[in-house]
């Protein structure tokens, strides 16, 4: 396989749901590479995923990333969203993580990213 082609398969699979270390270890690569072939084609990075017994669904992924991203780039602090969805810090990372919440969500409505 031709280092383009597997350069698709690389920014293919990681907005899919693949972690780097997956991919570096299934081409071949180090995890370095990996992000240098995410980069130079302009692939947005997930925050760190810590390994977590509940993961969720790609498409559940994809709103916390959008969180995750929404409050960076709209200077949105923690503990401003802590407040509006009732949830602890802890559980807003790990929902931007895409992972499972540990209790329900606060309020219908109630969102401080309206």
């Amino acid at each position: 396989m031709k280092n383009e082609q597997r350069d698709r398969y690389v920014c293919q699979d990681y907005p899919d749901g693949k972690e780097i270390h997956e991919l570096a270890r299934s081409h071949g690569l180090s995890e370095g590479r990996v992000s240098q072939i995410l980069k130079k084609n302009k692939i947005t990075r997930r925050p760190r995923n810590t390994v977590e017994l509940h993961a969720l669904s790609a498409y559940y992924t994809q709103i916390g990333l959008h969180l995750y991203h929404y409050r960076y780039e709209h200077g949105i602090d923690l503990w401003t969203v802590v407040a509006d969805f009732r949830w602890s810090g802890i559980t807003i990372r790990k929902v931007e993580k895409g992972t499972k919440p540990h209790r329900a969500a606060g309020p219908a409505g109630h969102c401080c990213l309206n």
